[in-house]
């Protein structure tokens, strides 16, 4: 099986090449999915331009729904990681180079980073919306929403929690396994 989202030439074994990944992309827009979600580390960045180019000439900006992520190595040096205010926003500017756009549609903090506070990580992602650069903000693990929500000081039932959770709950996609 190969793994959707995961394309370019990372060198893992779930990794497509471009031909393979725009066929795949072609072949989902034609299902009727239009949710492309990358990140700037997925095969050193080369996800983000495949999937960015594949969009651009397949499907009209507005019809499509672009998600990215933030948070790994993406190169050397101590603002080449992390989650630091710097750092997302470097890694929005470069993501949405890559993916040849001026937005993305979902900005997901991909991984908790302790070295950086938490008030500091969830702050920078408003920022991001406020500047155009993102619509919406997320977490891509389900934890990463009682980090934000601890730093808030926002006390939440566990239904209310629950709620909020549901729909990143993994389901199986219809045709893949």
């Amino acid at each position: 099986m190969h793994d959707l989202w995961h394309t370019g030439q990372g060198g893992y074994p779930w990794t497509l090449d471009e031909e393979k990944s725009r066929l795949l992309i072609r072949k989902a827009l034609e299902a009727g999915i239009n949710f492309f979600d990358t990140a700037n580390v997925y095969s050193d960045g080369t996800s983000e331009e495949i999937v960015g180019r594949a969009l651009k000439e397949f499907i009209p900006r507005d019809e499509a729904v672009i998600a990215t992520k933030v948070q790994g190595r993406i190169r050397p040096g101590p603002n080449g990681a992390g989650l630091s205010r710097k750092v997302i926003f470097q890694e929005i500017d470069a993501s949405l180079n890559r993916l040849g756009t001026d937005y993305v549609d979902l900005h997901q903090i991909h991984r908790r980073n302790y070295g950086t506070p938490v008030e500091e990580t969830t702050e920078a992602p408003d920022d991001l919306v406020k500047a155009g650069k993102a619509r919406y903000v997320g977490a891509s693990k389900p934890q990463h929403l009682d980090d934000a929500i601890a730093a808030l000081d926002v006390v939440l039932a566990d239904d209310e929690i629950a709620e909020l959770e549901a729909p990143y709950i993994p389901r199986p996609i219809a045709g893949f396994a």
